[in-house]
């Protein structure tokens, strides 16, 4: 009860820091000394509770239920829960998209070093269903379905029959197991094959006596080396299982299993490895957070260290980063948190149990991504799930085996409901509202103007049939979530769609070339995304043009350079982040020929040229390609506002006025540009600024 109000408040409630302190230390950490100096004191030689038999027999068909109920929470609100994918989500979807209709295979993605497994089952799944945001989150509903049964299997070959029931029921109803599933990316994907990898161990074990053993050994070596395929985090669970079987035969000499083992691993993971390793640079370790000794240590250990925090009761990653983070206390709720504390009394008492220091090894080992990543990352600390969750099982058979032995399946029933509850809430309710929600300041994560030009686009195709939808003329072109969801009639990217059926053009464009187009296109219809949504630079705008229009020259050009565009997603995905874009900014130059018979192009094309500019802090580079955006192309709000934000940074306040100014000249304007102008004026007067000014 203790250890469940404390992580209640910790969880639920916004608390100063000293408050956070004194309830961490009265209500978790001293609670938690008392109670390993009692278990301490009460020695026992008997087996782990994992072993016992604490509930009555499970029947087969009440089994069978629990995984179809599990089956239908991770298919319930399949496409509306979320909404719409993530950045991440649709970097994979993209790649998967061209595994499905050109077979392009690649052994690793993206500038993080994905390795492919998933992705080319991702493929698999688009070519053999289609591609749409049903089939994108499908799979990961069905191998998180798979992780339940399969961990329930694995758990039958190590733990008692009760034990194996408490594993699948919270592997199944909890919270962080819903939550991945709810996810197309990488991590689906690893728990699976974890769960499967231990599968394999205990199977292996059952047969290591036999003359099938050293076979057995070879086997679960592959499987264990085609982990690599899964995510850039496998390495920790590979040398888990790679230290266990060292153990084994250090212990057993005679058995002579580690080098049937060790030869499986190494024949599977060597066509990735020969692929990939001539082609990274290391990439992903650039994410490595070196701890900097001229710099307080403890603020960088407690950034190391927030996904502890997370596991139990509430995020440290700022608000408006996603990052895969909780958003209601923690992954796990405070009941299974406080379950957790109360079965590490049970470790703490067989200490010396081999078991017990493989699980303390295993956590360690799992959490070291994380830490070295600063804990803002869920992907990168997956593997410890599994590994928690065996502590959250066996604190719950501890409390079980307090009562009678008839009132076990009862109260098992009764905290089971009211865990279940709470995590229902959480996903169903705080998550989902999330996203229903307009969010203008989120950061990596999903487009509201994406989504509502989806919803659009979706019921008027529904009676016009397919189109073109050029949607990669944007500043930005990292987010492929739009080509994703429309690929079914989108006859841009989508090959099986003759281009002859089509009899629109759609355009994702910023709003504040409205004024301009509209004259272009009188007959189109134009929606502007984010009217609610306070965007720099106005945000988005749809246009939807008949192919009958009088300027069908001009729109043929337009499809020209958007195709070009979409042309150079990958070399975009390739150059993020700490990397240089001159990559990009090379090949948009050799498109120009393209863009340079319109203005309207021409705006688009060195605003591009801006955008990557920025993102190599060339700041003298972007000033001039954003008035090269005016001067040869179409003047706008926008432009000059863009223009106006980066003059005042650099403290050119004079320039930055000016830019302001004439951003607010314009009869339609959907800026921040008197903002900016106040923001100056704020500076003058007082020589301060903050961000949120």
């Amino acid at each position: 009860m203790i250890f469940a109000f404390s992580s209640v408040l910790l969880a639920y409630f916004s608390l100063s820091f000293l408050e956070t302190l004194v309830i961490f230390i009265g209500g978790i950490i001293l609670p938690w000394v008392v109670g390993a100096w009692f278990y301490s004191r009460k020695v026992s030689k008997s087996d782990l509770i994992y072993q016992k038999e604490i509930l009555p027999s499970v029947s087969f068909w009440i089994l069978i239920i629990l995984i179809l109920a599990a089956g239908l929470l991770r298919c319930f609100q399949l496409t509306t829960l979320s909404l719409w994918p993530l950045t991440d989500e649709a970097l994979d979807g993209y790649y998967s998209m061209q595994v499905a209709d050109h077979g392009h295979f690649q052994w690793i993605y993206g500038f993080t070093n994905l390795p492919p497994l998933y992705i080319w089952l991702q493929g698999l799944v688009f070519k053999i269903f289609g591609i749409s945001l049903t089939s994108l989150w499908s799979l990961p509903a069905v191998l998180s379905l798979a992780s339940v049964i399969v961990f329930f299997l694995a758990a039958r070959t190590y733990f008692s029959k009760s034990f194996s029931f408490l594993s699948v029921l919270l592997m199944g109803f909890s919270f962080w197991p819903l939550y991945v599933g709810r996810f197309s990316f990488q991590g689906g994907l690893l728990l699976f094959w974890e769960t499967a990898a231990l599968l394999a161990a205990g199977l292996w074990w059952e047969e290591r006596e036999t003359s099938a053993g050293r076979f057995g050994a070879f086997l679960f070596g592959l499987f264990v080396g085609a982990g690599f395929y899964t995510f850039t985090s496998w390495p920790t669970a590979a040398l888990l299982f790679t230290f266990g079987m060292g153990w084994y035969e250090w212990s057993h000499p005679k058995r002579r299993f580690f080098y049937p083992y060790l030869l499986g691993l190494l024949f599977a993971y060597f066509p990735l490895a020969a692929a990939a390793i001539p082609a990274t640079d290391n990439d992903y370790l650039r994410y490595v957070i070196p701890f900097r000794w001229n710099q307080p240590l403890f603020p960088q250990l407690a950034m190391a260290c927030q996904d502890l925090w997370a596991f139990f009761f509430r995020t440290l990653v700022p608000s408006n980063l996603f990052a895969y983070k909780p958003f209601w206390g923690g992954y796990w709720n405070p009941l299974l948190s406080a379950a957790f504390f109360i079965g590490t009394f049970e470790f703490f008492r067989k200490r010396a149990h081999p078991f017990v220091l493989l699980w303390v090894f295993a956590f360690l080992l799992f959490f070291l991504p994380g830490f070295l990543t600063g804990g803002i990352e869920m992907c990168r600390v997956l593997l410890i799930l599994p590994v928690l969750l065996l502590g959250v099982a066996t604190g719950i058979s501890i409390l079980l085996m307090g009562l009678r032995p008839i009132w076990r399946p009862w109260g098992l029933s009764v905290f089971i409901l009211f865990s279940m509850g709470l995590d229902s809430y959480h996903l169903f309710g705080v998550y989902h509202r999330i996203w229903t929600q307009p969010q203008g300041n989120w950061f990596a994560c999903k487009s509201l103007e994406r989504l509502r030009a989806y919803e659009i686009l979706k019921d008027f195709q529904s009676q016009a049939g397919p189109g073109f939808i050029l949607s990669d003329m944007v500043p930005d072109i990292y987010d492929q979530s739009f080509s994703l969801a429309t690929h079914s009639f989108n006859a841009t990217v989508n090959p099986a769609i003759d281009p002859s059926q089509a009899r629109w053009v759609a355009l994702l464009i910023n709003v504040n070339y409205r004024t301009y187009l509209i004259r272009q296109f009188p007959e189109g219809k134009w929606f502007d995304l984010a009217p609610d949504v306070e965007r720099p630079d106005g945000g988005l705008m749809l246009g939807i043009i008949p192919l009958t229009s009088s300027h069908f020259k001009i729109l043929k050009q337009y499809f020209l350079a958007d195709r070009a565009c979409f042309s150079l997603v990958p070399q975009v995905f390739d150059c993020r982040d700490y990397k240089s874009r001159t990559p990009v900014i090379q090949s948009l130059e050799s498109l120009y020929p393209l863009f340079s018979a319109d203005p309207f192009l021409r705006s688009c094309f060195y605003e591009k040229i801006a955008e990557n500019e920025y993102a190599d802090r060339n700041y003298d580079a972007q000033v001039k390609a954003l008035k090269q955006a005016i001067q040869l192309g179409i003047p706008t709000p926008h432009l000059y506002n863009n223009l106006g934000a980066l003059y005042f940074r650099r403290s050119r306040f004079t320039e930055a006025r000016q830019a302001f100014q004439k951003a607010l000249q314009f009869p339609f304007n959907a800026t921040s540009a008197s903002a900016g102008l106040q923001a100056i004026l704020t500076v003058e007067k007082t020589g301060k600024w903050s961000e949120s000014q």
